[in-house]
């Protein structure tokens, strides 16, 4: 443990000299990325990137995600009533099937593409 703890101790100190828009530039984008400077610094230096991701988009998706949610909900009452009152038509099955697999799809690539951006660091 202690081979650790002498390994993460910021001992070294780099000095580097930047223009006025430069670290204008620096300050503006570690504010983005919700980091101070050094660790906005750290970040690029260890991972070649710094990726924000806004948050309000992931939660603009997680809301989107529960009326989904809320709608399938809708319709799995619906198709249960109405199996009680009468037979479903097939072709309501299969258009709904077919809605699903277009939101799961939508979704999926949505996610995928957060991963990418996220893992991209």
């Amino acid at each position: 443990m202690e081979n650790i703890n002498k390994d993460n101790r910021k001992s070294k100190v780099l000095h580097v000299r930047l223009s006025d828009s430069e670290y204008q530039s620096l300050l503006l984008k570690a504010n983005i990325a919700n980091m101070n400077v050094a660790d906005y610094t750290r970040s690029l230096i260890a991972e070649g990137d710094v990726i924000y991701v806004d948050k309000k988009e992931i939660r603009e998706l997680n809301f989107q995600l529960r009326q989904i949610g809320n709608n399938i909900n809708q319709i799995a009452r619906y198709i249960n009533y109405r199996r009680i009152k009468d037979d479903v038509p097939h072709q309501e099955i299969f258009t709904i099937k077919d809605s699903l697999k277009i939101i799961a799809y939508m979704t999926q690539k949505t996610l995928d593409a957060f991963n990418v951006r996220k893992h991209r660091k």
